[in-house]
């Protein structure tokens, strides 16, 4: 009735009434089956009722009266099931929204929701166009959330980082979201950290083996600056290690000259008292003889019974100290060795393995002495015996026999192995450049180098255990309180390794390049010092029985014989946590010892020397 009167003789349908389609079918059918009767298609009330319905349906949903709104699309698609705005509300009911506009917020993609499908497969192009609008926007904003929090997580991880493995992991972060804002760039400046980080730590290293003296120590600090030649002061570096090394060839050639000297003077003095004694020995053979037997009695009978008898005396007035030396001295008569042994344990714990600077020491149950490793005669213990106790210094090795006299082999340039002297010794720690001895009497006698105060203990009582690290000493006292040479040594900034005076309730001590540590009663440890490497990171430790310190790492033995390490680790020297039925254990300058049960050991760290060669040693002492 709309159409202009020009096309009013046209047959026309309206689209807008309820029913179009069908009417519409009902006409065509008549055109193309004239002759058939046709049979009448009439509109129900709830036909043209159906948009009423799902106006209700929207106004329900409006209020969130979900339950209404679904019954009232359930009764419009009862009228006809293809429509689409009714699956739509459907939706949105299932996704807990109240309009088509919030479909835009929601978190996920909907397009695996039934009644989406079905709204898209009945709706017209401009509702499937606005509902893929709507999963755009949703996919749009969730991919822009995913590569901002990457990018974020990668920022965080970039400004935190500090070690090259972390640069690296910023690096791939935002290798993944390259094409993120400035992603790509800042992988690259990562990565460029972590190139930083890694030569800075690889010179690092590098200047951390120029020292003790040692030329394959200065050696492998040239290989190591040689591998970034170039890098920040590395190739000064090279020319400084070259420059030690020539410096102590030098010196080692100058010793070697004196000694040489020295021993032509010493040759030449025993022949003429040679010489001499000879004559005397000529004159007097007769007399000689008979002073000869009576020693021999003296010595073999008369002495050791009365030293003996004297053993017995001190040790039943409870002195286990001094009647372990008694003992020591009085050599193998009656069970004087077996006493002895005995009341060593007793008095003092000792070291049955050793980790020096670049070799091990291991004291075997007979009281002989093995050792592997660097040997600038710092190893020459084999003819070693009846040895109660063995510490392992830098460059040399200090042994404690059973009469409280002490032996050293090794170097002796700052008179570090000058102990000859030494007597009713019960305890011995050897350091970097100097020596430390416990007295029967809780004194400490000191030789070697002094320069940075690590050899004043002569004022030192009550002690009943020592540890002599590189610089400083460390002593424990009877009442479980600890002391400590004052460091004067130019390196103030490790001044900490000797603020032991707050200690308490401790019953060992271990000391280390520039730090201490301190094991207390409960089993619980302590430490001070220079902690670069982490090496004084031990107050979670528990349950612990021994300690050790090395260089710049600490090692703990555990109650159930297994080990724990913090600190350095460059040679592997804290790679302990696998041992087992360990008894003692010992760090080194680079490596680690660990004696088992059975008298075996093991060991781990550096081995460029043989210092870990252990593992053919059997019958090392373990009580």
């Amino acid at each position: 009735y709309d159409l202009p009167e020009e096309f009013s003789h046209l047959q026309a349908q309206d689209m807008s009434k309820l029913g179009f389609m069908q009417d519409l079918i009902r006409g065509i059918k008549k055109i193309i089956q004239a002759n058939k009767p046709v049979t009448e298609v009439k509109v129900t009330a709830a036909q043209s009722n159906a948009g009423a319905l799902l106006k209700r349906a929207a106004i329900f949903l409006e209020d969130g009266n979900t339950e209404s709104a679904n019954e009232y699309c359930e009764k419009a698609l009862d009228v006809d099931p293809e429509c689409a705005d009714a699956y739509v509300i459907k939706l949105l009911i299932d996704l807990g929204l109240n309009s088509r506009e919030e479909l835009n917020t929601y978190a996920e993609p909907f397009d695996g929701n039934a009644n989406y499908r079905k709204a898209a497969r009945f709706g017209d192009d401009a509702l499937r166009a606005e509902m893929n609008g709507y999963l755009d926007n949703i996919r749009s904003r969730n991919e822009n959330a995913r590569l901002e929090g990457i990018y974020s997580r990668a920022k965080h991880t970039m400004d935190a980082a500090r070690t090259e493995s972390r640069y690296k992991e910023a690096a791939q972060l935002f290798e993944t979201i390259s094409d993120y804002l400035d992603s790509s760039a800042l992988a690259q400046t990562c990565l460029e950290k972590a190139e930083i980080v890694r030569k800075d730590a690889i010179l690092a290293n590098g200047k951390a083996k120029m020292c003790w003296q040692i030329i394959s120590n200065y050696e492998s600090a040239i290989k190591i600056f040689e591998s970034i030649s170039g890098w920040k002061d590395a190739d000064e570096q090279i020319i400084a290690c070259q420059r030690k090394i020539e410096e102590i060839k030098v010196r080692q050639e100058a010793e070697r000259s004196e000694r040489e000297r020295k021993a032509e003077i010493a040759r030449k003095e025993a022949e003429r008292i040679a010489k001499r004694n000879k004559k005397i020995a000529i004159i007097s053979a007769s007399v000689v003889c008979a002073v000869i037997a009576f020693i021999i009695v003296l010595n073999a009978v008369i002495i050791p019974n009365i030293r003996y008898n004297n053993a017995v005396k001190l040790m039943e007035a409870g002195k286990d100290a001094e009647a372990a030396i008694a003992f020591g001295q009085a050599g193998d008569i009656k069970d004087a060795k077996a006493q002895a042994d005995r009341l060593w344990d007793a008095v003092t714990e000792r070291e049955n393995v050793s980790a020096g600077g670049f070799h091990t020491v291991g004291l075997k149950a007979d009281g002989t002495v093995v050792a592997v490793g660097y040997n600038d005669g710092r190893c020459d213990v084999s003819g070693w015996s009846d040895v109660v106790a063995i510490s392992a210094g830098t460059w040399h090795t200090v042994g404690l026999k059973a009469d409280g006299t002490v032996v050293a082999v090794g170097d002796n340039a700052y008179d570090q192995s000058d102990v000859s002297s030494w007597s009713d010794v019960v305890a011995i720690s050897a350091g970097r450049i100097h020596t430390v001895g416990l007295k029967a009497d809780g004194t400490v006698v000191a030789v070697g180098a002094n320069y940075d105060g690590q050899c004043d203990v002569s004022s030192w009582k009550d002690i009943i255990a020592i540890a002599a690290g590189n610089y400083h000493t460390v002593g424990l006292k009877a009442d479980g309180t600890v002391v400590a040479t004052t460091y004067t040594g130019s390196y103030k900034y490790y001044e900490g390794q000797c603020n032991v005076s707050a200690w308490k309730d401790v019953v060992a001590i271990a000391a280390g390049n520039y730090h201490t540590v301190g094991l207390k009663a409960d089993g619980t440890v302590v430490a001070v010092g220079a902690n670069y490497d982490g090496q004084c990171d031990v107050s979670s430790w528990k349950d612990i029985v021994a300690i050790s310190a090395g260089y710049n790492y600490t090692v703990g033995l555990k109650a159930n014989g297994t080990v724990v390490a913090v600190g350095s680790n460059w040679d592997g020297e804290c790679d302990v946590f696998g041992w087992r039925d360990i008894v003692a254990i010992s760090a080194g300058t680079d490596h680690t010892v660990g004696l088992k049960a059975d008298g075996t050991v093991v060991a781990v760290g550096d081995n460029e020397d043989g210092q870990c060669d252990v593992s053919g040693w059997k019958d090392i002492k373990t009580d």
